[in-house]
């Protein structure tokens, strides 16, 4: 059940969820559910503003199968791009 939550979060998450998260990961002692959950905690921040905490969750997400993620970080870098003023000009 919690495995099937922390899959859940993919691609839905809300920065909201992001300490929820975290707090819940410290106390996770499943491997799986605790993987899942790092990918959703990943999959938040990478959008974040800070570029240490999207690259550190690019990183985590690096190699990841999931189809929510692939499509997650292309998005993620098509905004990342707008953000910098690419394609304006």
């Amino acid at each position: 059940m919690r495995l099937a939550a922390a899959q859940e979060l993919l691609g839905t998450a809300s920065p909201a969820v992001a300490d929820l998260l975290r707090e819940a990961l410290s106390g996770e002692r499943d491997d799986e559910v605790r993987a899942a959950m790092e990918i959703g905690l990943a999959s938040i921040e990478v959008n974040s503003d800070d570029p240490a905490k999207r690259l550190q969750a690019i990183e985590a997400l690096d190699g990841s199968l999931h189809q929510e993620v692939r499509a997650l970080l292309d998005r993620g870098g098509r905004e990342h791009g707008r953000r910098r003023g690419r394609g304006s000009g």
